[in-house]
Protein backbone atom coordinates (compact mmCIF):
# COMPACT_ATOMS: atom_id res chain seq x y z
CA UNK A 1 0.00 0.00 0.00
CA UNK A 2 1.08 3.84 -0.48
CA UNK A 3 -0.03 6.06 1.72
CA UNK A 4 -1.27 9.78 1.91
CA UNK A 5 -2.94 11.37 5.04
CA UNK A 6 -6.36 11.11 3.95
CA UNK A 7 -6.15 7.66 2.05
CA UNK A 8 -3.88 5.05 0.81
CA UNK A 9 -3.68 3.16 -2.51
CA UNK A 10 -3.18 -0.79 -2.70
CA UNK A 11 -1.67 -2.86 -5.32
CA UNK A 12 -2.66 -6.22 -6.00
CA UNK A 13 -1.73 -8.49 -2.81
CA UNK A 14 -1.21 -11.65 -4.75
CA UNK A 15 0.67 -11.60 -8.21
CA UNK A 16 -1.78 -14.54 -9.52
CA UNK A 17 -4.38 -12.05 -9.27
CA UNK A 18 -3.55 -8.86 -11.05
CA UNK A 19 -5.41 -5.66 -11.13
CA UNK A 20 -5.35 -3.30 -13.69
CA UNK A 21 -4.71 -0.68 -11.85
CA UNK A 22 -4.67 -0.09 -7.78
CA UNK A 23 -7.48 0.50 -6.04
CA UNK A 24 -8.22 3.39 -3.22
CA UNK A 25 -8.56 1.30 0.21
CA UNK A 26 -11.26 2.38 2.01
CA UNK A 27 -10.04 1.21 5.13
CA UNK A 28 -8.02 3.89 5.89
CA UNK A 29 -10.99 5.36 7.06
CA UNK A 30 -11.18 2.95 9.99
CA UNK A 31 -7.62 4.17 11.11
CA UNK A 32 -7.73 6.33 14.28
CA UNK A 33 -4.20 7.70 13.00
CA UNK A 34 -1.22 6.98 11.21
CA UNK A 35 1.87 7.48 12.70
CA UNK A 36 5.29 6.98 9.89
CA UNK A 37 8.46 6.42 11.95
CA UNK A 38 11.29 7.07 9.83
CA UNK A 39 15.03 7.79 10.98
CA UNK A 40 16.83 10.65 9.75
CA UNK A 41 20.39 10.73 8.63
CA UNK A 42 22.41 12.53 11.38
CA UNK A 43 24.64 14.33 9.36
CA UNK A 44 24.16 13.80 5.93
CA UNK A 45 26.88 14.13 3.28
CA UNK A 46 26.15 14.08 -0.46
CA UNK A 47 28.34 12.16 -2.92
CA UNK A 48 28.89 14.31 -5.89
CA UNK A 49 30.96 12.38 -8.50
CA UNK A 50 30.80 8.94 -9.75
CA UNK A 51 33.99 7.98 -8.27
CA UNK A 52 32.62 8.75 -4.58
CA UNK A 53 29.59 6.50 -5.52
CA UNK A 54 31.69 3.80 -6.74
CA UNK A 55 34.20 4.30 -3.75
CA UNK A 56 31.09 3.78 -1.35
CA UNK A 57 29.59 1.01 -3.03
CA UNK A 58 32.89 -1.01 -1.36
CA UNK A 59 31.89 0.14 2.06
CA UNK A 60 28.75 -0.66 4.60
CA UNK A 61 27.83 2.55 4.66
CA UNK A 62 23.93 3.11 3.64
CA UNK A 63 22.91 4.42 0.96
CA UNK A 64 20.10 7.09 0.16
CA UNK A 65 18.61 8.75 -3.23
CA UNK A 66 17.15 11.31 -4.44
CA UNK A 67 15.67 10.77 -7.70
CA UNK A 68 13.84 14.25 -9.39
CA UNK A 69 11.99 12.90 -12.74
CA UNK A 70 10.29 15.61 -14.99
CA UNK A 71 7.04 15.43 -17.67
CA UNK A 72 8.13 18.57 -19.60
CA UNK A 73 4.50 17.89 -21.72
CA UNK A 74 2.15 17.26 -18.80
CA UNK A 75 4.92 19.80 -16.40
CA UNK A 76 4.31 17.62 -13.35
CA UNK A 77 7.66 16.33 -11.39
CA UNK A 78 8.40 13.75 -8.75
CA UNK A 79 10.94 13.31 -6.06
CA UNK A 80 11.52 10.08 -5.13
CA UNK A 81 13.83 9.09 -1.85
CA UNK A 82 14.80 5.56 -1.11
CA UNK A 83 17.12 3.31 0.29
CA UNK A 84 19.76 1.39 -2.43
CA UNK A 85 19.34 -2.01 -1.68
CA UNK A 86 22.25 -3.00 -4.74
CA UNK A 87 24.72 -1.06 -5.89
CA UNK A 88 27.48 -2.53 -8.10
CA UNK A 89 30.37 -0.74 -9.14
CA UNK A 90 33.31 -1.14 -10.87
CA UNK A 91 36.61 0.10 -9.20
CA UNK A 92 38.51 0.08 -12.42
CA UNK A 93 36.81 2.76 -14.03
CA UNK A 94 34.97 4.04 -10.81
CA UNK A 95 31.55 3.34 -12.44
CA UNK A 96 28.45 2.70 -10.46
CA UNK A 97 25.07 1.28 -10.98
CA UNK A 98 22.08 1.22 -9.02
CA UNK A 99 19.80 -1.64 -8.85
CA UNK A 100 16.61 -1.42 -6.29
CA UNK A 101 13.11 -1.48 -5.26
CA UNK A 102 10.23 -2.07 -5.32
CA UNK A 103 9.86 2.02 -4.95
CA UNK A 104 6.74 4.21 -5.50
CA UNK A 105 6.90 5.46 -9.42
CA UNK A 106 4.98 8.53 -10.46
CA UNK A 107 4.01 7.72 -14.07
CA UNK A 108 4.00 12.13 -15.02
CA UNK A 109 2.26 11.20 -17.98
CA UNK A 110 -0.77 9.62 -16.76
CA UNK A 111 -4.22 11.38 -16.87
CA UNK A 112 -5.67 10.87 -13.22
CA UNK A 113 -8.28 13.05 -11.32
CA UNK A 114 -6.51 11.89 -8.38
CA UNK A 115 -2.65 11.92 -8.67
CA UNK A 116 -2.03 9.01 -6.50
CA UNK A 117 -3.58 6.57 -8.91
CA UNK A 118 -0.96 7.81 -11.08
CA UNK A 119 1.91 5.59 -8.28
CA UNK A 120 2.85 2.71 -9.65
CA UNK A 121 5.97 -0.03 -7.98
CA UNK A 122 8.37 -0.28 -10.22
CA UNK A 123 12.60 -1.04 -9.83
CA UNK A 124 14.77 1.82 -10.50
CA UNK A 125 17.95 1.03 -12.26
CA UNK A 126 20.68 3.39 -13.65
CA UNK A 127 24.61 4.24 -13.76
CA UNK A 128 24.48 7.82 -14.08
CA UNK A 129 23.43 10.94 -12.71
CA UNK A 130 21.06 12.29 -15.24
CA UNK A 131 18.75 9.38 -16.17
CA UNK A 132 16.48 6.74 -14.22
CA UNK A 133 14.95 3.49 -16.13
CA UNK A 134 11.66 2.52 -14.11
CA UNK A 135 10.38 -0.93 -14.59
CA UNK A 136 6.50 -1.03 -13.51
CA UNK A 137 5.09 -4.19 -11.93
CA UNK A 138 2.07 -4.74 -14.89
CA UNK A 139 0.15 -7.64 -15.60
CA UNK A 140 1.81 -10.47 -17.45
CA UNK A 141 -0.15 -12.72 -19.74
CA UNK A 142 1.80 -16.40 -19.47
CA UNK A 143 0.90 -19.82 -21.35
CA UNK A 144 2.31 -22.80 -19.92
CA UNK A 145 2.92 -25.78 -22.48
CA UNK A 146 -0.07 -24.72 -24.72
CA UNK A 147 -2.39 -25.12 -22.13
CA UNK A 148 -4.77 -21.58 -21.07
CA UNK A 149 -3.61 -18.42 -20.77
CA UNK A 150 -3.33 -16.32 -17.25
CA UNK A 151 -1.67 -13.58 -15.81
CA UNK A 152 0.52 -12.92 -13.26
CA UNK A 153 1.82 -9.67 -12.22
CA UNK A 154 5.14 -8.78 -13.03
CA UNK A 155 8.03 -6.64 -13.32
CA UNK A 156 8.00 -6.10 -16.84
CA UNK A 157 6.98 -2.43 -18.42
CA UNK A 158 10.19 0.05 -18.87
CA UNK A 159 9.96 3.79 -18.86
CA UNK A 160 13.04 5.33 -19.52
CA UNK A 161 13.16 9.53 -17.32
CA UNK A 162 15.59 11.91 -17.92
CA UNK A 163 16.19 12.28 -13.83
CA UNK A 164 18.94 14.23 -11.31
CA UNK A 165 19.71 11.77 -8.70
CA UNK A 166 22.05 12.37 -5.58
CA UNK A 167 23.44 10.34 -3.34
CA UNK A 168 23.68 10.58 0.62
CA UNK A 169 25.68 8.81 3.39
CA UNK A 170 25.44 9.65 7.35
CA UNK A 171 29.03 11.97 7.24
CA UNK A 172 29.38 10.09 10.70
CA UNK A 173 29.49 6.47 9.69
CA UNK A 174 31.46 6.90 6.29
Amino acid sequence: MAFASDRCLRFSPDISAPQAAPEIDSFIDLLTSLDFKMTSMRAPRRLATEAEVAEIAETQSPVVVKTEIRNSESGRRAVLEYPVKTLNHNREHQRFQVDTGPVLWADLAAVEPDPIMSIRLAYVVFNRFDQAEFVKRAPTVLKKDGGEPFSIEDYREFSVHEARHEFFIDGLDG
